[in-house]
């Protein structure tokens, strides 16, 4: 017995939905340049949270970045899904409105002031707090940022939360590596890091 066919308006709607979550959940070089290595590739930028939406398929926030005209942009940036974000140790206090944040983004194909997070550094509220920072890892990338972050892991604290990661047996996962740091530490990675990776700089 054959199975029913079904309507054409459900098949319809069916596909609707499938090319939907297909553009929601798109790939990086279609919207943003790719390419660590491209001068567009890596571009940091420093301002303050303006707004928070820790949602999936990709979770994104806004950045009020004065220019060098002195006047204020505001960066809206893309990250991963709210839950790939929890599982690198992302709590929904990481990052909240009126955070200072350093960010380094692959720029938008089409918007100047938007971009698809790669590293983010957040600043403890107060100077007695820690800072957390995330950092791009991708084993083997031609960045090579990633046998840095790889020491970086060795010597600091990885965020509470993070699931356990293998760093060289998943080859070409791509992650945020969470890690605190108090203000000497920082200051010391800071120094030491500084023509290795890009946030350092």
């Amino acid at each position: 017995m054959k199975a029913p066919l079904l309507p054409t308006f459900v098949v319809g709607a069916l596909l609707l939905s499938a090319a939907g979550k297909l553009a929601a959940h798109h790939s990086d070089s279609i919207y943003f340049v790719d390419d660590r290595g491209d001068p567009r590739g890596a571009v940091k930028i420093e301002g303050t949270v303006s707004r928070v939406r820790l949602i999936n398929p990709h979770a994104e926030f806004f950045i009020e970045v004065v220019n060098e005209a002195g006047d204020t942009d505001r960066w809206a940036i893309e990250s991963d899904s709210w839950n790939e974000l929890q599982s690198y140790g992302w709590t929904d206090s990481t990052i909240e409105v009126g955070d200072r944040v350093e960010v380094i983004v692959s720029m938008s194909r089409f918007h100047d002031t938007a971009g698809r997070l790669r590293d983010i550094l957040v600043y403890g509220s107060a100077s007695n707090e820690t800072s957390q920072i995330f950092l791009e890892f991708i084993p083997n990338s031609e960045s090579g940022q990633w046998e840095s972050v790889l020491e970086l892991v060795q010597q600091a604290p990885q965020c509470d939360g993070t699931v356990p990661y293998d760093f060289l047996g998943e080859r070409g996962e791509e992650i945020l590596v969470c890690l605190e740091l108090d203000e000497p530490a920082l200051d010391a990675l800071r120094v030491e890091y500084a023509d290795r990776i890009r946030i350092f700089d």
